[in-house]
C-alpha cells in the first residue's frame, strides 16, 4: 500500500529475480504491474474473445481518481507504447480535457473518446453480477494518454475533485501463442496498429507512430546513459536527449516537482541537446548529401529515414557507435 509521510509519498516496488535480470540486460521496458485492491477495488468489466481465440477484449469504467493516481505512481511507464507523452495543457485538445475536468465532470465520460490499453495478462473473478478486473500484468496505455495525464495535472494544480469523473477503457490481451509473422511476435504486429487507428483526439503526425519502432527506443535509453561532456568546458556531464516519443522531454521535466530539481534536470538535459526523429534524420541526409529530402521538411525527411536508411540497419548494428556518430552529425549541423 502507498504512505504518505507529511506531504511526501512513499512508494513501495518488488524487485524479484526477474525484474533484476531484466534491468541488467537491458530489455525493453515494460508496462506497469496494476493491482486494482491497492486502489479502489476490483473493476467490473464485460469480456468478449475472438472467434480466432488471437485476443481477448474487456470493457470498463475507471474512476478518474484511480487513473490519476494510477500516473501519479508509475507516471510515463504507463505510456511505454504510447505515440506520444503528455504534451502540456497549452494545446487545443488538452485545454478542452481540463476544462472539462473543472467546469463539467458529470459530462467527462460523454466527452471524452476513453482509453486504450494493451497487457500481457490479466487476472480476473467472476460473481452473480459479472466480471471483475483484480489485476493487470504489463498495462500499457496506447491511446488516453492526453486523458490519463490531464487528469493527473489538473487534481495536482487545480485541486480538482475527481470523484464524479469515470474513464471508458478498453483493455486488450494479446494471446501469441506462438504465432509469429516471420520474425514478429503477434503482439508486435498488432499493438503499433492500435495505436495508429485509436489515435484521432490530437493530430498524430506520421513520426509519432514510428516512436517504438526499432532502433529508437534503444536510441532513447543510450541518450540517457551515455554522458557528453560539458559544453560549457566544466566538469558536469550532460546528455543529449533522444525524444523518440513527442513531448517525453517537457514531461519528464515537469514531474521535476521543485525548481531545484528543474534546474538539475535542465543541467543534466540541456534543452539544446534535445533532438526528435526529424532532426535525426535531416541530420543524416544533409551527411549523405541529401539537401533534396532535407528540404522536404522534418516529417517527409522522416518518412525517406524509415524506408531508406533505418530499414537497412541490421540486427548486428552496434547502436552505440551509430548513436555516436549522430552526436557528432547534430554537433556540425548546429555549429
Amino acid at each position: 500500500k502507498n504512505k504518505k509521510i507529511d506531504d511526501v509519498n512513499i512508494l513501495t516496488e518488488v524487485w524479484d529475480a526477474q525484474r533484476i535480470h531484466d534491468y541488467k540486460h537491458n530489455k525493453e521496458t515494460r508496462g506497469a504491474s496494476i493491482e486494482f485492491d491497492e486502489y479502489d477495488g476490483a473493476i467490473d468489466c464485460v469480456k468478449y474473445t475472438t472467434s480466432d481465440i488471437t485476443y481477448t477484449t474487456y470493457l470498463a469504467f475507471v474512476p478518474g481518481a484511480v487513473l490519476a493516481d494510477m500516473y501519479e505512481r508509475h507516471k510515463t511507464k504507463l505510456l511505454e507504447r504510447n505515440v506520444r507523452v503528455f504534451l502540456s495543457q497549452r494545446v487545443k485538445v488538452n485545454k478542452g480535457i481540463r476544462d472539462t475536468i473543472r467546469d463539467e465532470p458529470n459530462r467527462f465520460c460523454a466527452y471524452n473518446n476513453g482509453i486504450t490499453v494493451v497487457a500481457e495478462s490479466v487476472e480476473i473473478s467472476k460473481d452473480k453480477d459479472g466480471f471483475q478486473i483484480n489485476s493487470v500484468d504489463d498495462f500499457q496505455i496506447v491511446n488516453g494518454g492526453q486523458t490519463t495525464a490531464s487528469l493527473y495535472h489538473t487534481r495536482k494544480k487545480f485541486k480538482s475533485d475527481l470523484s464524479k469523473i469515470f474513464v471508458q477503457m478498453k483493455l486488450m490481451v494479446i494471446h501469441d501463442d506462438g504465432i509469429e509473422s516471420g520474425r514478429e511476435r503477434l503482439a508486435d504486429i498488432l499493438v503499433p496498429k492500435i495505436g495508429q487507428f485509436s489515435n484521432t483526439q490530437n493530430t498524430v503526425k506520421m513520426s509519432d507512430l514510428s516512436a517504438n519502432d526499432k532502433p529508437h527506443p534503444e536510441l532513447a535509453r543510450i541518450s540517457t546513459s551515455m554522458p557528453a561532456r560539458d559544453p560549457s568546458g566544466g566538469t558536469m556531464n550532460t546528455y543529449w536527449f533522444y525524444e523518440n516519443s513527442r513531448g517525453k522531454w517537457d514531461e519528464l521535466r515537469r514531474h521535476e516537482n521543485t525548481q531545484a530539481k528543474r534546474r538539475v534536470y535542465d543541467s543534466r538535459y540541456p534543452k539544446r541537446q534535445r533532438f526528435d526523429k526529424g532532426m535525426l534524420a535531416k541530420v543524416w541526409y544533409a551527411y549523405h548529401g541529401k539537401p533534396d529530402v532535407v528540404s522536404k521538411g522534418p516529417q517527409k525527411c522522416f518518412a525517406f529515414f524509415q524506408r531508406d536508411f533505418i530499414s537497412k540497419l541490421g540486427e548486428d548494428e552496434d547502436m552505440v557507435a551509430f548513436f555516436k556518430k549522430t552526436i557528432a552529425l547534430l554537433m556540425m549541423w548546429k555549429s
